[in-house]
């Protein structure tokens, strides 16, 4: 069985494992784990975590992933004054972690799932020690003998809260996400409409090449013009001609972004879930402004 789950999973590289002194405050590695690690290892499990999935409810998810770990994995402490991160294609490699591996590497997977959960850190009197899941009020942590049980301590909670199969919770937004359901937001504000036959949208902007002086304005953001190109590359050992389209390079904080604008609602589905092209309800000042403009115009025909 061991064997079946080794071809969802790849080999780590270095960067699925983490060896940093013990944070002073526990909250930061706490905050690291939830906006930071989670989303980073939501692609390592996407793939594995169809196996989990079940029809009946959450509970039986959370079961079944507990079963797992606890068959898989086993439970080892950090080096002391170290704290370890395994991402968790390090963690089935290694078969042992902490709770914070654990908790990784379960929420990646109900995250995968579009399964709503928080990120809870316990003190039991001695400061912020562990870390585990609540699946609604089910108990999520494979370091306890009995699935369901928790101790009694203080706590710390992040929701991370998902809604819609396919859609990323906002809460694990990257700076790429952001950015482009930001620019989608302006898209349907100005009225660009969704071909839903074309698999594509229309445009603010006469061109491409004018989105850069608009993303510029909206978003505040540098951005560059991409002119179509025809480049060859090596696919499968062979080598291929690639046609790419128009697009827009944007310079964010720490990445970059590379898109086709035409295309960019097959992004916001793929982050926001198929409702996140429909457009939005006006809002008061938005009815309140149309109401005007229709009196204005109505004034003009008298005249």
């Amino acid at each position: 069985m061991e064997n079946y789950f080794q071809k969802f999973i790849q080999k780590p590289t270095k960067a699925d494992y983490i060896k940093k002194p013990v944070a002073i405050h526990t909250e930061d590695t706490f905050y690291d784990i939830c906006k930071k690690y989670i989303p980073a290892s939501l692609k390592q499990t996407k793939l594995f975590s169809e196996y989990f999935k079940s029809q009946k409810n959450s509970y039986v998810t959370s079961k079944k992933i507990y079963a797992f770990v606890k068959t898989y994995i086993k439970y080892r402490e950090d080096q002391k004054g170290f704290e370890e991160i395994r991402f968790p294609n390090k963690l089935w490699k290694d078969k042992v972690g902490d709770c914070e591996d654990f908790t990784i590497f379960c929420s990646s997977i109900l995250c995968n799932l579009s399964i709503s959960h928080t990120i809870r850190m316990a003190d039991y009197g001695k400061g912020w020690q562990h870390i585990y899941i609540k699946v609604g009020n089910t108990v999520l942590d494979p370091v306890q003998e009995m699935f369901n049980y928790e101790d009694k301590g203080k706590y710390l909670d992040y929701e991370i809260k998902t809604i819609g199969l396919g859609k990323l919770p906002v809460s694990l937004y990257s700076a790429r996400e952001k950015f482009i359901m930001k620019l989608w937001e302006n898209f349907q504000s100005d009225g660009v409409a969704f071909r839903k036959e074309l698999k594509t949208n229309t445009l603010p902007t006469p061109n491409v090449e004018s989105l850069v002086d608009y993303i510029k304005q909206y978003l505040g953001v540098t951005s560059s013009y991409l002119p179509a190109e025809e480049k060859v590359m090596i696919i499968e050992g062979r080598k291929t001609t690639v046609k790419f389209p128009e697009r827009i390079k944007v310079i964010l904080e720490n990445t970059t972004v590379t898109f086709d604008p035409e295309t960019l609602i097959l992004l916001v589905i793929k982050i926001g879930g198929s409702e996140a092209f429909k457009p939005t309800a006006p809002s008061k000042k938005e009815n309140r402004l149309r109401k005007q403009l229709v009196s204005f115009q109505k004034a003009l025909q008298k005249i």
